[in-house]
């Protein structure tokens, strides 16, 4: 069978640049400073709270081996060398490793496939269509919660089972009395004693939206109601320490930045087409139909969809080449025009503004993870320890293969700029991570 030509050059252009992977295993015992101490900070109950990248999820799953490497793990082992206490996450039981499966390398062409073995996947919700995954029962440290929203965290039943839908690793870890809580419920019940926190949310307000291309029925959360869930959050800690961390610019991930227009237009040369074809995009709401431009997202695991581009048979006006002409446009799903990352950039500078409000206002480190992000999102990216990170997707070694979520390095980077703002505003001398220790992304076999 004749292989799409297409789909080839956009794989070979994904993956431009990558020589080769590995897998490092941390060092068990990292080397201490002379004189490592919590300062004014005590990390003797150390909670997290926040979404996928919390919670550890990783090449596009929720697994064991991706949450050891998960940012408060990492971070809680650091806190141990200064008087922190145990760190407890909500890992799968034997021969469910694999969670709710994940994306993996297999070879250097590059091949990505799904992993579906040991999976914990136990049926299917009374939606029809959520899987339920393995319930855990037990102490908990490590509250994240994949997908979740800022807006969504007072939201009462919103891991409850039920035929409107649910959020599936939220309802893995509720139980029959707190089955209906909402998340600040369930994090008030845990965080008792707590004497440090994490705060790392706030990237799903706009990220379910841009994945989808902004097409409803997701949409870009409120400023307002941003501010005020957010700050019912933060008061469940009291006067505990703590660290709140901005949003990533969805402009670094790799998830937005991988397929661009000269992309597509070489692939569709490749497979027979005109040189620097004109692609035509639906945008917004799919009332205007216009030409992209470079200012316009295309997005990572739409490639199937793209590789369509040309067709007479595919898209929503059959006739009509796909994509190529302006009566069968690219549908507005598959894109994020620039409208639209506009207004989902214009949100996270407002959402981040409101961060550092609530960090000075209530004496909390604050770290801007941009700052290192925009960094590695340069030609010459982050040099760490002899190290170069960059943002670019499979080689640039922040990244997983989901474009958006953290390799075991890429979390590495982020708790070491961690560790250095606790150390600032609490006059600790927490020891870093050394980074070089951290895979980037390894094969799998």
């Amino acid at each position: 069978m004749r292989k799409n030509p297409i789909i080839l050059v956009l794989i070979g252009l994904l993956f431009i640049g990558f020589t080769s992977c590995k897998e490092v295993t941390p060092s068990p015992t990292p080397t201490l400073p002379t004189a490592a101490s919590a300062g004014t900070a005590d990390f003797s109950k150390y909670i997290a709270v926040g979404n996928s990248l919390t919670a550890g999820l990783t090449n596009g799953g929720l697994y064991n081996d991706g949450m050891q490497y998960a940012f408060p793990n990492l971070l809680a082992g650091q806190f141990a060398q200064v008087g922190g206490g145990a760190f407890v996450q909500p890992t799968f039981g034997t021969g469910k490793e694999n969670g709710s499966g994940f994306l993996k390398l297999t070879d250097l062409k590059p091949t990505i496939v799904n992993e579906t073995s040991s999976l914990a996947i136990i049926g299917v919700g009374a939606d029809g269509k959520t899987n339920l995954l393995e319930k855990y029962t037990g102490d908990l440290n490590n509250l994240g919660i994949p997908g979740i929203k800022v807006a969504e965290v007072t939201t009462a039943g919103y891991g409850f089972n039920n035929a409107a839908g649910f959020n599936n690793y939220f309802e893995r870890l509720l139980g029959t009395s707190d089955a209906t809580s909402s998340y600040v419920d369930f994090v008030t019940a845990k965080a008792a004693g707590v004497t440090f926190f994490s705060c790392w949310m706030g990237g799903n307000d706009v990220l379910r939206y841009a994945v989808e291309g902004g097409a409803t029925p997701e949409f870009i959360t409120p400023t307002t109601v941003f501010e005020a869930n957010y700050k019912t959050l933060l008061d469940k800690f009291g006067s505990a320490k703590g660290i709140l961390i901005t949003i990533p610019k969805l402009t670094y991930a790799a998830h937005f930045t991988t397929v661009t227009l000269v992309n597509l237009q070489a692939a569709v040369k490749a497979g027979g087409g005109p040189d620097n074809a004109d692609i035509y995009i639906t945008e917004g709401t799919g009332a205007t139909v216009r030409k992209a431009t470079a200012e316009d997202f295309f997005l990572l695991g739409k490639q199937t969809n793209y590789a369509s581009l040309g067709k007479t048979d595919a898209g929503a006006n059959n006739g009509f080449p796909y994509g190529l002409h302006p009566n069968n446009p690219l549908g507005t799903n598959l894109v994020l025009d620039k409208t639209e990352a506009a207004a989902c950039n214009t949100a996270v500078d407002a959402y981040n503004a409101a961060i550092k409000t609530e960090a000075d206002a209530r004496g909390l480190a604050y770290l801007d993870i941009n700052t290192i992000l925009g960094q590695a999102a340069t030609a010459n990216g982050v040099t760490l320890n002899g190290i170069t990170y960059r943002t670019a997707f499979i080689q640039g070694g922040i990244f997983s293969l989901d474009g958006i979520h953290l390799t075991p390095a890429g979390n590495a980077v982020a708790t070491n700029e961690m560790i250095k703002v606790i150390n600032a505003k609490y006059g600790s001398t927490i020891p870093e991570l050394n980074n070089a220790l951290y895979s980037t992304l390894i094969l799998s076999k």
